[in-house]
Parts: structure tokens; sequence; C-alpha cells
């Protein structure tokens, strides 16, 4: 083990030989605040006055994500300090009166871990994995929708194929919006440097409508444009938006037992701590330009795709 060197060296940050934890599977001793064996990947015991360090996951990785369900006399700043967020953010998603996401880890144990010291510290909490959210795939888009006594017929944008549910087994209703923005740079490159050209950016922000029934976790997506809304009838509007709107009435009266829930657009933000929404960033290469002259082009996009589509997974899983 290295040595403390206070002369290129500020504080120890090495754990103490007897701090070091034996892992029960491989017997090799590993850091306190490991979840997990850095040899075999086996669970750890570590002790809870040792700071847990969670890393920061990459969107590709499949996670485990700590949903708060309850509070019981919180400490928040102990839950900030573990967590390393804001206060203000363990008290938004603490305080909620619904099941927000808290922290995405990279194992069951970790998970498990971090559950274990979030109940310690006041905060009860349940284990779903990314996998669990994405159910197989992101809700079937639908193209229109019809309805009948008792019934609701429900158009597959791709195939065609009308499926069928009872009206008295439509159990969720999410509303929420798709945003997605693109950057386009231009860049022109010499023996001496290189400069932007032009820049161009777009933005489109529309609602969007999940819905799912008693019998399935898969749900339906209602979107803005690509949906034919001739089923409202004389309640059609020329605003596309406003149909949108009216359908999820119209629905509401059908069936009043559903359960709508409208705050997604309030909650971006904090969704955003747990589930960040990052750019892409693509090269296109080299382009030829006026004069003939070759430019440099790369496009930069984001999408909250994947963070609506999780949150509104995460509302039918704690339906």
């Amino acid at each position: 083990m290295a040595e403390f060197n206070p002369e290129i060296q500020t504080e120890n940050l090495a754990f103490d030989e007897s701090e070091l934890v034996k892992c029960g599977a491989c017997g090799r001793l590993n850091p306190p605040s490991r979840p997990e064996c850095l040899y075999c990947g086996g669970a750890i015991e570590s002790s809870p006055a040792v700071k847990l360090e969670l890393r920061a996951l990459e969107a590709w990785e499949k996670g485990f994500n700590l949903i708060a369900t309850g509070r019981e006399g919180i400490d928040i700043d102990g839950i900030s300090a573990m967590l390393h967020v804001e206060r203000e953010f363990v008290s938004r998603v603490a305080g909620a009166a619904d099941p927000l996401p808290i922290a995405r880890v990279e194992s069951p144990n970790a998970a498990e871990t971090a559950a274990e010291r979030l109940r310690a510290l006041g905060l009860r909490t349940s284990v779903v994995s990314d996998a669990e959210l994405n159910g197989g795939g992101p809700p079937l888009r639908l193209a229109g929708m019809e309805f009948a006594v008792g019934g609701i017929g429900l158009r597959a944008f791709v195939s065609g194929d009308v499926i069928r549910h009872d009206v008295d087994d439509l159990a969720l209703i999410v509303v929420g919006s798709l945003s997605r923005s693109r950057v386009d740079e231009h860049e022109r490159q010499t023996r001496a440097d290189s400069r932007l050209t032009d820049v161009s950016t777009s933005f489109a922000d529309e609602p969007v409508v999940d819905i799912y029934f008693r019998d399935s976790t898969s749900g339906f997506r209602i979107p803005y444009s690509g949906f034919d809304f001739s089923m409202l009838e004389q309640e059609k509007s020329y605003i596309g938006t406003e149909n949108l709107n009216r359908l999820v009435d119209k629905l509401a009266a059908l069936a009043p037992q559903t359960k709508i829930v409208s705050d997604y657009r309030s909650l971006r933000g904090v969704l955003g701590v747990v589930w960040p929404i990052e750019p892409k960033r693509q090269a296109h290469g080299l382009r030829r330009s006026g004069f003939g002259r070759p430019e440099f082009v790369s496009v930069s996009t984001t999408s909250n795709l994947e963070q609506f589509s999780k949150y509104s997974r995460l509302r039918r899983f704690f339906l």
C-alpha cells in the first residue's frame, strides 16, 4: 500500500489497512466504501460510518434505480452528502406524494447497500432496474382510436392492427412531452487555424400521452403528430394540442376509475438529476460548400424520449 507523502499530497486519501474489508467470497481486501468486491464482484459488507461511493452511470449502462417511496424523520443533509446531490433535490424527492428516483447505481448489491443506508437516514426506497422500466421496449405507438359500447379499439401505427380493450380496464394516463433539439456546426479548417462558418439550430417540443390497461405493462403511446383524431367527431379542433387534451378528457369521462398523471413537465429538472438528458454528437466528415471549399460538419442532438419513457413506466410500475 502506498504511503502518504505530504510533499506531493495535501491529504491522505487512502484507507488504512485496518479499515479494509475482506470479501467473503474470494478473501481479498477491499476499500470499505465498495458495495462489491473489486476482484470477484461479490457483495461487501461495509460499516455505515464509511461514506458509500456511488459512481455516476453512463446512459447506455444497465442500472438499478432507487425510488423514494416514504419518509420517517428524514436526514436531508445526510442523504445529500451520501449521494453527492443538492439538499434541495433530496427535499423535493423525499417530500413528493408519488414515487420518484433519487439515485441510479450499477448493481443489485450497490442498490441494496444504498437502500439500507437511506433507510437508516429516514428514507424508504424500492429498487427498480432499468430492464423493468424498459419493459421490452417503448409503448406501442398508435395511429388512431375508435370507441364502441364499453370498449376501445387501438390502431397500431406501423401494422394498422386494431387492439381492443374494455373501457373499464383502462388504468393509467400519463401526460407528457417529447423535446428534441439539433445543432449543426460547419467548421472550415486551414493550415493556420479553424473557424466556425455556420451554425443552425432547431427545436421541437410536442405533447404526448401514454395509456396503460390493467392487463398490460407495456402501454400505448398517443403522439401529437401522425394520430387520427377523427374519433372526437364534432369535438375535434383545428389545433393538435387541443385535440390531445380533449381526447384525455374523453377517456377520463369514459373510464372515471383511471388515474391521470400530468406532472412530468414540472418534474423534468428533478428527474434529470438521476436520468440526465445527454447530448449526442456525431461527425459527418468533410463536405464541400460554396466555391468547393471543404468544411467539417458535426451534428449534436438531444432528446428526452428515454427519460419520459422511464417516468411513464415508473408510474405504471407503482400503480
